[in-house]
């Protein structure tokens, strides 16, 4: 069951922001070099993500981490290029991440020992799903224990209906983000397209 996780080839940096007036919905801007994209989150805040390809192991200290934004953002223009002007000044604001996934082979569990979330299915944040599967794990383990007395048939069945589901957000993010490092390689890839696929398979039911 145990597995490592596999770093993409890219990492990300976000920061909150105040919401612009046009930032009603998930906004993504392709660049020269990665992909800048905005995620409404409340009446009043916004936040500024930018998935970029970064060498593995390749450490940037937090007080560089303004300056690095800046760089990287220097060819966009339009909301990205306003937001990158006004409000990535602070690096102690900004959070940069690798990223990496993982789908563990089922079962996911070991006796009485069940794993959810990132332990068995990490997702790189191209789909915005890690923290919603990881909610959808604790749902379908609860009803599941609820469903059988034996804990042994409990969570074999909690791993069976997860674990396709889960496989194809992690797999579907995967090539997103593979994409984005080399858009060239990818011609025929269709990132709305995809995008559009798997959410409409996760609002059935689990």
């Amino acid at each position: 069951m145990f597995s490592s996780s596999v770093y993409l080839g890219q990492s990300a940096f976000r920061l909150n922001i105040p919401r612009e007036p046009e930032i009603d919905r998930i906004i993504l801007q392709n660049g020269p070099e990665g992909m800048a994209g905005f995620v409404p989150i409340g009446p009043d805040p916004a936040y500024l993500f930018h998935n970029t390809t970064w060498e593995e192991g390749l450490r940037l200290e937090q007080d560089r981490m303004a300056d690095e934004l800046r760089e990287r953002l220097a060819p966009f223009g339009g909301l990205t290029g306003r937001v990158r002007d006004r409000h990535t000044n602070d690096s102690a604001q900004i959070v940069f991440r690798p990223e990496e996934w993982l789908i563990a082979p089922a079962p996911w569990h070991n006796g009485r020992i069940a794993l959810i979330g990132a332990a068995v299915h990490a997702v790189t944040p191209h789909l915005g799903q890690g923290a919603a599967q990881a909610i959808e794990d604790g749902v379908v383990l609860a009803e599941c224990l609820s469903a059988h007395t034996d804990h042994e048939t409990a969570l074999k069945a909690y791993s069976e209906r997860r674990y396709e589901r889960c496989k194809r957000i992690v797999e579907s993010s995967v090539a997103i983000g593979e994409y984005e490092m080399d858009p060239a390689s990818h011609p025929d890839f269709d990132h709305a397209g995809l995008t559009q696929h798997v959410l409409e398979r996760m609002v059935q039911p689990i």
